[in-house]
């Protein structure tokens, strides 16, 4: 598996190779860079791994909900993801690192990962199909200069897809109650 910083395009594609599995692929052309994936189909729990590192993702609480960022088999957070009322949200890292996620655009149809500084790094455009989801990347140049790139890559998709689940299963809710 290459690291996203060998690639020196910047722009990625999320995959879902069946639609039966709630398991992704980073892909960069034919190259994989990463992937996600739920070892459950119940849970937030999921399984992020890249070149650069093999983390969890899961998202705790309910009035106050974080996400918390470990690395494999460890229960200390490399950090914490709180979103706002918008879903908006700080990232903050145990090293004092801190980036941004925002909904970009009137409709908010795309997402990006911005420095605590506000320079965009990551965009993230989701493209859900009928039974697959995937979504576009693009790294900014400075991005590409981040660090924390891949996990911010794989965060971002977690986020999309915790969206997505969270948006469905309101409709349903909706639709069963009309």
């Amino acid at each position: 598996m290459k690291s996203v910083h060998e690639i020196n395009a910047g722009e990625f594609i999320w995959m879902q190779p069946h639609a039966t599995q709630r398991a992704f692929e980073l892909r960069a052309g034919e190259e994989l860079l990463g992937g996600l994936r739920w070892n459950s189909s119940f849970g937030s729990l999921a399984d992020a791994e890249a070149a650069d590192g093999h983390w969890t993702f899961k998202r705790t609480g309910f009035f106050n909900p974080q996400i918390t960022i470990r690395a494999l088999q460890s229960e200390t957070n490399v950090a914490v993801f709180t979103p706002n009322w918008k879903a908006e949200a700080d990232l903050q890292f145990s090293d004092g690192a801190c980036f941004h996620w925002q909904g970009v655009g009137f409709w908010r149809s795309q997402w990006a990962f911005t420095s605590d500084g506000g320079e965009p790094l990551v965009n993230m455009e989701p493209k859900t199909s009928f039974l697959k989801r995937s979504a576009s990347v693009k790294a900014t140049p400075a991005g590409l200069q981040t660090r924390e790139l891949s996990l911010l890559i794989l965060l971002g998709w977690y986020l999309l897809l915790l969206r997505s689940d969270d948006d469905a299963a309101a409709a349903a809710a909706i639709c069963a109650a009309t």
